[in-house]
């Protein structure tokens, strides 16, 4: 039989909700702000370095995210 949560227990999951949206929240504007500078001509080297990962890290990440946003787009602009 599952045990009740003390009020403790139900602040500590409140905090681990709120910290989890703010979480998703950032990573997708940090994903908005990456392909953003990267189509204004920043390189995947230069990205990289500022978030301390490996180029190949980047370009694997948001080039694959690049590539699905382009066809997303090619096939709403051709009615697909």
């Amino acid at each position: 039989m599952a045990s009740r949560t003390s009020r403790d227990q139900e602040a500590l999951l409140a905090d681990i909700e709120v910290v989890h949206g703010a979480t998703v929240l950032a990573d997708h504007h940090l994903d908005e702000l990456v392909l953003a500078a990267h189509a204004a001509g920043v390189s995947w080297e230069r990205i990289a370095v500022r978030l301390k990962v490996t180029r190949q890290a980047v370009s694997e990440k948001y080039g694959e995210m690049e590539r699905r946003r382009r066809s997303d787009e090619f096939n709403k602009e051709h009615g697909r």
